[in-house]
């Protein structure tokens, strides 16, 4: 049905009427259940020198809500809370499909009353530079997630400078085990650093490394890490420092560094703005070989610097010499070595490493007259050792000449001395009870394997025809 008054380019279809409590529609409907047939109620203007079509919702003297085509602004289609569009539009879609949103997104301006599944925000091309912007600044819960913010695959979050240009970028590696770090509650002072504890709670520590006290991981020479106790007393300094050095030509070339602190087989490394003497390379790693608090000359390598062999320098130099230095380096402390305070020998295997065999007064050992007999023994693992012991006599009459020795030979002999081993010789007279004493000094053993030590004693030259002693073999690890 259409409907047209006495001019129809200057009339228009209104549908009035009061129905109170019930709908004033006007309807467009295809009674047609068929493909195709379909129905549409059109706001259409003559081109693009016309007005703009627009659908308007109303609530009489109070509100008016208008959406169409602003054919004065490219064809966008808009949302506006006025009667007109073009001045104050709430949302702007372009006939490229971009959205703008007008005014500030304050707190919850997109709600979800449920929870957003996968993709419940879509794009279904790349979202270019700046596709959302906020020209102010972007604070307090603006975007708000109860538990988590999910990025795709290694996708990065990324943090761009003052000009835009270039960024910071924050990205999970490859295969790794899922983990949390929790930052710290208070902001960390002046030259602190993050710190993880193993469980990803993050605090500010002035602590760059942490060390067991005389625990230092080391290199061995096939370049595996060994931990590797030493208890040497010291620090373990960490310096660079740089200046304007002048080298003679000469045999060797000294180098003038007024104050430079260095030592012998310190580091170093030079560069220059011109030419260094022959003999010399820019950017080369150098050995110290101190002469004197304000100069000293350079070696190739290490053991070239210990053995003061310095490099000679000829031929001519330009330009202005930087000299390097710098890096880790072991200061000691009055070079003492400190000591164990518990009261105990070191570990079985360590340096320190102390052991003893005693046999008392109450077990003694008899040794048969003209032969050495066997007193105590101690078995060493392989190592550097000192090994002594000392022997006492416990007869109360009489007198002999006794023997002492330390020997890896286990067995009973009637030789005045074991061959290739320590012993003592000298005469025992027994006055009263028996306090002969004969005490071996140390002995150094370097073993490869475990080696068992026998303290020994003979009796020759006397009135006793068996001896009984009492004794105490010792060893202590060198290395």
């Amino acid at each position: 049905m259409a409907y047209r008054g006495p001019d129809p380019k200057y009339e228009s279809v209104t549908a009035t009427e009061s129905r109170s409590g019930a709908d004033v529609p006007i309807t467009a409907e295809n009674t047609s259940n068929t493909a195709s047939s379909t129905a549409s109620v059109k706001a259409k203007v003559a081109g693009t020198s016309a007005g703009d079509a627009v659908f308007q919702a109303i609530v009489n003297g109070t509100t008016t809500w208008t959406m169409g085509v602003d054919n004065s602004d490219s064809d966008k289609f808009k949302i506006n809370a006025a009667a007109t569009l073009g001045s104050g539009d709430a949302v702007t879609i372009g006939t490229d499909n971009a959205v703008t949103l007008a005014g500030a997104l304050t707190a919850n301006s997109i709600v979800s009353t449920t929870t957003l599944a996968a993709n419940a925000i879509t794009s279904t091309t790349t979202l270019a530079a700046n596709s959302i912007t906020s020209t102010t600044s972007v604070t307090g819960s603006t975007v708000v997630a109860q538990s988590y913010v999910n990025l795709p695959t290694q996708a990065a979050v990324r943090f761009n400078d003052d000009s835009g240009g270039e960024y910071v970028a924050l990205q999970a590696p490859t295969g790794v085990t899922t983990h949390t770090l929790k930052l710290p509650a208070a902001q960390g002072s002046a030259s602190t650093v993050l710190m993880n504890d193993g469980s990803g709670n993050l605090s500010w520590s002035t602590d760059v490394v942490s060390l067991p006290q005389n625990n230092i991981r080391m290199g061995n020479s096939s370049g595996n890490a060994q931990n590797t106790n030493i208890g040497i007393l010291g620090d373990i300094i960490g310096s660079t420092a740089q200046s304007t050095v002048t080298i003679t030509i000469a045999s060797p070339g000294v180098v003038s560094y007024t104050s430079h602190g260095l030592s012998t087989g310190d580091i170093v490394y030079l560069t220059t703005t011109g030419a260094l003497p022959t003999g010399l390379t820019a950017t080369t790693r150098y050995a110290v070989v101190r002469i004197d608090a304000n100069s000293f000359s350079l070696a190739s390598t290490l053991a070239n610097a210990h053995a003061g062999t310095s490099i000679n320098t000829t031929g001519s130099q330009s330009g202005v010499h930087t000299l390097y230095s710098g890096g880790l380096k072991f200061q000691n402390v009055d070079a003492k070595i400190p000591g164990k305070v518990s009261g105990n020998n070191d570990s079985a295997g360590y340096v320190g490493e102390f052991m003893r065999s005693t046999v008392t007064s109450s077990s003694s050992s008899g040794v048969t007259a003209g032969q050495f007999g066997n007193v105590t023994s101690l078995t060493l693992t392989k190592g550097h050792w000192l090994v002594w012991g000392t022997v006492r006599n416990t007869r109360v009459s009489g007198q002999a000449e006794l023997t002492v020795a330390i020997s890896t030979n286990s067995a009973n002999t009637t030789s005045d001395h074991i061959s290739g081993y320590t012993e003592m010789t000298m005469t025992a007279l027994a006055v009263g009870a028996g306090n002969t004493v004969i005490t071996l000094l140390p002995w150094d053993q370097s073993i490869s394997t475990s080696t068992t030590y026998y303290l020994k004693a003979k009796l020759d030259a006397g009135t006793w025809s068996t001896g009984n002693f009492v004794g105490t073999i010792f060893a202590m690890r060198m290395s």
